[in-house]
């Protein structure tokens, strides 16, 4: 996603942009913490559950990270439900955007390919060599971006074997440690992270609002930039409505890279934390 062509669509409005992109990472963070304050959730995974961005990358790495999978995985999940389920009626009732066909969109292969396994690879090794939290997950991504905005090269992509094992995988060990017990727990909390979702939804679509009318663009196209989340549901929307599918797939790239950028920081900042401070309680508060 990470493309010149998408980071060049910005451009007068990267002030805006990374404006928006901040004070959704800052709500994001913020959100965690005070879902930490729900006796049955620490820090970490409080901060992992609502980071707004990467679902499927961030329940990869989760357990790595000092995280509850589970709760991260359902959390996660349940924002990305909720944002996929919302988008197009909103679109519809609210932003009046015009029903239409989306022509699904083909896959580079053969070179692309190539180059994705490389990037998959090297990234991995170098994040490794370089003790990077998160690194299975952070090299790869980095190194993809790299090649992406160089231009250089094919787009890396990976085979549709790779990404739907992957997500298998990802599924997999999100749920196989439920019991009844865990899903009580998930239940508990829930409402709480359901209403910090929300928040941040509306707070998103207003600055979202704002970047569009600084930008000269569509209020829809704003809204469509800054969901917090659910790019398959925004791209399919805003290729359907006519809107500018390269500024959204942009701004929407900007905050995914962000996101799982900084998200891993974060936690292994609260980890060191946690270890220096031993008078704390083994939930890591």
């Amino acid at each position: 996603m990470v493309t010149s062509g998408e980071l060049h669509a910005l451009g007068q409005e990267w002030a805006g942009v990374l404006a928006v992109t901040l004070l959704t990472l800052l709500i994001s963070f913020g959100s965690g913490f005070l879902l930490a304050l729900h006796p049955a959730v620490d820090r970490i995974t409080g901060v992992l559950s609502m980071a707004a961005g990467g679902a499927s990358g961030l329940v990869a790495v989760a357990a790595d990270l000092g995280g509850d999978i589970r709760m991260v995985g359902t959390l996660q999940y349940t924002r990305v439900l909720l944002i996929t389920a919302s988008t197009p009626p909103v679109a519809a009732y609210v932003f009046h955007a015009p029903p239409a066909g989306v022509t699904a969109a083909t896959s580079a292969a053969g070179r692309g390919i190539a180059v994705g396994l490389v990037c998959t690879v090297a990234g991995v090794l170098v994040a490794r060599l370089s003790r990077v939290p998160a690194g299975d997950l952070l090299g790869p991504m980095i190194a993809a971006a790299a090649v992406s905005i160089s231009g250089g090269l094919p787009a890396p992509v990976l085979p549709g074997i790779v990404v739907a094992v992957a997500y298998v995988m990802i599924g997999w060990s999100a749920t196989l440690g439920f019991t009844r017990a865990a899903l009580g727990v998930v239940a508990r909390v829930l409402p709480l992270s359901l209403g910090l979702v929300l928040l941040l939804m509306g707070v998103s679509a207003v600055t979202g609002v704002w970047l569009a009318r600084l930008a000269g663009l569509p209020d829809l196209d704003g809204y469509l930039a800054t969901t917090p989340g659910g790019m398959m549901a925004v791209l399919a929307v805003a290729a359907a409505s006519g809107g500018n599918v390269t500024f959204i797939t942009g701004v929407q790239a900007v905050r995914l890279f962000l996101m799982l950028a900084l998200t891993p920081l974060l936690t292994g900042w609260l980890r060191r934390r946690g270890r220096r401070t031993p008078e704390t309680s083994p939930a890591g508060r």
